[in-house]
């Protein structure tokens, strides 16, 4: 159990990092934009609400990363009961889902026909990650607001099962449109070289991501935890695997500067996901 803690803060501390990393860049377009540079207003300008909705993105997540930390440190370290922190965690997922929510006003300026700057397929993929995340998150997040006893842990673990499936399916489409929109501008020219590497990984692997957490699914909703926490141990290790492969080879052919930073946060789900597996069959034969 131990291991699965470290594994859960370290994903969370990793994400915070790349967060705050991606908003010490939009900080320095702001200040560039109040300054007058010209790159920067002509910048802001021609993304328009999107960079001001990107901002509140940013700020809903980093409160929501510094919420969900306290509540590790709190709920491990100082050994407080879940129901005194139930409404911190609720409020943790709410601002997770405002994250997502910030996407929607990309939609318009990246699937509008007179937009040639950007590849469609970076819109299809934020609807699907809006879709997939946002009422989940929030149903969570209004079940965890509302959990009082023990008979409620069933209905809970439901909902948690669900919002995982569909943060997943949000992470594989982030990923895939990702690499389809590198595809739009390249055309052919993109499968070659090192970047073909990182297609083919996520086009290969990422799938079975979402494959594995469905099947996590199932087995909680037949009541079979143990079966279903291996299932989303697994989803994890795909997610965190696909992005340790593509760091390795850029590694070894010491072209570390092609590597996309978008996704590096996802490095520690491939621990925790082992971490969650082992954890299982432990338990599995300390019941026996």
């Amino acid at each position: 159990m131990v291991a699965v803690k470290i594994g859960v803060t370290a994903s969370l501390v990793s994400l915070f990092i790349y967060t705050t990393y991606i908003l010490r860049g939009s900080l320095e377009i702001l200040f560039g934009y109040l300054n007058g540079v010209a790159g920067d207003v002509n910048y802001v300008s021609f993304v328009g609400t999107a960079f001001w909705a990107g901002w509140v993105s940013l700020i809903a997540r980093l409160a929501g990363l510094i919420l969900a930390l306290c509540v590790c440190y709190l709920l491990w370290i100082k050994s407080w009961p879940f129901l005194r922190l139930k409404k911190i965690v609720s409020i943790a997922l709410v601002l997770e889902g405002v994250n997502f929510l910030g996407l929607v006003p990309s939609l318009w300026f990246l699937l509008r026909p007179s937009t040639v700057s950007f590849p469609p397929s970076l819109g299809y993929g934020y609807i699907i990650q809006i879709l997939f995340t946002v009422p989940f998150l929030w149903a969570l997040a209004y079940q965890v607001a509302r959990y009082q006893i023990s008979n409620q842990k069933r209905r809970l673990l439901q909902v948690g099962a669900i919002t995982f499936v569909g943060y997943i399916v949000a992470l594989v489409a982030n990923e895939v449109s990702r690499w389809a929109s590198m595809l739009s501008i390249s055309s052919l020219r993109f499968i070659e070289g090192i970047r073909a590497v990182g297609f083919f990984n996520a086009l290969v692997l990422m799938p079975f991501a979402i494959v594995f957490a469905v099947v996590g699914a199932y087995r909680l909703f037949r009541k079979e935890e143990g079966s279903a926490m291996t299932w989303f141990g697994l989803s994890l290790v795909v997610v965190g695997l696909n992005y340790t492969i593509y760091l390795f080879y850029v590694y070894t052919v010491h072209s570390l500067n092609t590597l996309p930073v978008v996704d590096i946060w996802t490095l520690p789900l491939l621990a925790l996901g082992i971490a969650l597996i082992v954890n299982t069959q432990r338990n599995k034969r300390y019941a026996c």
